[in-house]
């Protein structure tokens, strides 16, 4: 109520004296906006202005803090102190809050941040030994949702054609066929391999094996220096 009240009267006693609020400003030595604040109830003036503006105006301490001319001067006091701190209460309160929401939004971040690379990385190596081949040097890199798959070299160990090259495959990702073709090509990006990563098979002469993948890394670091 007194910060309204405050805000009307200096608005009465500026135009009184026919001055603009950037003339009064210059007189207080402060920047127009803070005048401006005053005058729309936003703020009320430190006390150190109190001297400067009732020596503009004419006018005494009491007259300024009740608002009024010829007033009480104990009662004006009391309602300037008690407006003026419930200003800084509510000054506190929006402090508070925006440090509160500042905090959240800081908190999501990093979940966020955490999610999407935390252990998204990881690199498995494919070295496989069956009763009729083996599979070595073997690379599957899955990062995020990308991925990146070399089978590597697949040799017979048949008895009548040992240690001859396969060179023809079929990849399948939980009994759905997702690669037929030369084995040492690359292939990139299989669709839903990151969660279904321990049911990729390998079907070579009719037969199907599962691919043996061993994990030689993962990034468990939430910061990376670069």
């Amino acid at each position: 109520m007194f910060q309204n009240n405050f805000a009307t009267f200096l608005v009465v006693l500026r135009k009184s004296k026919n001055i603009s609020q950037q003339e009064l400003a210059d007189k207080l030595y402060v920047d127009r906006s803070l005048i401006s604040k005053w005058e729309n109830g936003k703020l009320l003036p430190d006390v150190k202005y109190f001297d400067s503006i009732c020596s503009i105006f004419d006018i005494s301490i009491t007259e300024l803090l009740s608002c009024k001319i010829g007033s009480n001067e104990e009662k004006a006091v009391i309602n300037y102190l008690k407006d003026n701190n419930k200003s800084k209460n509510i000054f506190k309160k929006s402090f508070i809050v925006t440090i509160i929401a500042f905090l959240c939004l800081f908190f999501i971040f990093l979940l966020f941040y955490f999610s999407t690379n935390y252990n998204q990385i990881k690199v498995y190596r494919i070295d496989c030994i069956y009763e009729k081949l083996e599979i070595k040097n073997g690379l599957l890199i899955v990062a995020g949702n990308d991925s990146y798959l070399k089978i590597g070299n697949i040799r017979s160990l048949d008895y009548d054609s040992f240690g001859e090259e396969i060179s023809t495959i079929k990849l399948y990702l939980n009994d759905e066929l997702i690669y037929e073709g030369a084995s040492d090509k690359v292939i990139n990006n299989i669709p839903k391999l990151r969660r279904n990563i321990d049911k990729l098979t390998i079907e070579i002469n009719n037969e199907k094996y599962p691919v043996n993948l061993i994990n030689v890394y993962s990034n468990k670091k939430i910061v990376y220096n670069t």
